[in-house]
């Protein structure tokens, strides 16, 4: 369905290009999601801040959002036949 709806707006590309292109983007998102979640997580695990316990139930609230965003991508992903694109945290920090 989704591709199908993609297709409709682009008429000079095949469907196979199409249901390419939301692929490389919902793998894209699915990388961002989990920044995000390594964000969250090393901001209530490392942090040394006063008033800590005020704000870590926020953070880890955050970070599960994050991981059910990765999972809902995760699950439209193979829906459409498509291998998710795992980052090794190593490749993520510069």
């Amino acid at each position: 369905e989704l591709v199908k709806a993609a297709f409709t707006h682009h008429p000079d590309e095949t469907e196979d290009e199409v249901k390419a292109n939301i692929i490389a983007l919902l793998n894209i998102a699915f990388i961002d999601e989990e920044l995000a979640e390594y964000n969250y997580l090393a901001s209530y695990t490392r942090s040394i801040t006063a008033g800590k316990a005020d704000y870590d139930p926020e953070f880890e609230q955050h970070e599960e959002e994050e991981r059910q965003h990765k999972y809902d991508l995760i699950n439209r992903l193979r829906e459409l036949d498509a291998k998710v694109i795992f980052v090794p945290i190593e490749q993520m920090i510069y």
